[in-house]
């Protein structure tokens, strides 16, 4: 694939995903997602606090192409929660996250990336294309970061101003 075509694929499933409803779209090569042994040493800590899953699927975490082989790309999405009824319930008792107040955002997203999936292929029949939300093994914030739609703080938690 030539650059200017590969360039006018790329704005073409930004533009989707945009107009799929996703407030942030951003590509990146797939490659090691943990180049620096973070994410080992987190567990190597006992920091997964449990999540047992998180250390019997490091490897496909640190390596996109155990989930898609060959994989050469990932796309990172990022969808705010954010909505005028989400401002904060008053209550002396109870606060309720805004992410818990309305459909699950896990089944929203996940239909908005087969969406995207579905045009994706209709663009490219041969890609091979792996849908995920935060249940499968991806480091999602690390992917946000390489695709420069977020950056991770001292939180460990991807952030984006803009969101």
């Amino acid at each position: 694939m030539s650059n200017s075509s590969s360039n006018s694929l790329t704005q073409a499933i930004k533009a989707k995903a945009l107009e799929l409803g996703f407030d942030a779209v951003g590509i990146a090569a797939a490659g090691n997602a943990d180049p620096d042994g973070h994410f080992e040493e987190w567990l190597n800590r006992g920091y997964d606090a449990g999540m047992d899953y998180m250390a019997r699927t490091k490897n496909e975490r640190r390596d996109p192409s155990l989930l898609v082989p060959d994989a050469k790309t990932v796309i990172a999405l990022a969808m705010s929660y954010y909505t005028p009824e989400s401002q904060p319930l008053q209550s002396d008792r109870v606060q309720i996250s805004r992410y818990a107040r309305f459909d699950d955002y896990h089944k929203v997203i996940r239909k908005k990336i087969r969406k995207l999936r579905k045009y994706i292929l209709t663009l490219e029949p041969e890609a091979a294309v792996h849908p995920a939300v935060d249940t499968s093994p991806v480091l999602e914030r690390h992917w946000a970061q390489e695709a420069g739609i977020a950056w991770i703080g001292k939180s460990t938690m991807a952030i984006s101003p803009r969101l």
